[in-house]
């Protein structure tokens, strides 16, 4: 990717952790948009106990399926996990971000990354 592509990526999509909803990121849309980014947000299935990590996966790929052009993937937290794994292979997300979020390596799991066992906060 060049600069000059760079600088045309507007398209953001933000992920938000385990704990949460897509209800986290409201404060900080009017400011996205105010910088001109096109900013669309996800709910993951498995905040509400009723999905998976690859159902988490599955609802951001759609999202970024029904985005035209190259878009910013940023993940909070758990949705750290769930964008590296989201992104994989694909050629339209041009950055991911980790905001205090998880960043595993190919095929580690997250209770690998806390230690290999679930913390008490789980």
């Amino acid at each position: 990717m060049t600069s000059s592509d760079e600088s045309q990526t507007r398209n953001v999509l933000l992920v938000h952790g385990a704990w949460h909803g897509s209800w986290c990121w409201e404060p900080l849309l009017p400011h996205l948009a105010a910088a001109g980014l096109d900013v669309a947000t996800v709910d993951l299935p498995s905040a509400g106990d009723h999905g998976s990590l690859a159902d988490d996966v599955a609802v951001v790929r759609a999202a970024l399926d029904a985005r035209p052009g190259p878009t910013v993937l940023l993940g909070h937290s758990y949705g750290g996990v769930v964008v590296g794994d989201a992104a994989a292979g694909r050629s339209d997300v041009s950055h991911l971000v980790y905001l205090c979020a998880f960043m595993l390596d190919a095929g580690e799991s997250l209770f690998q990354a806390v230690g290999g066992q679930a913390p008490p906060w789980f």
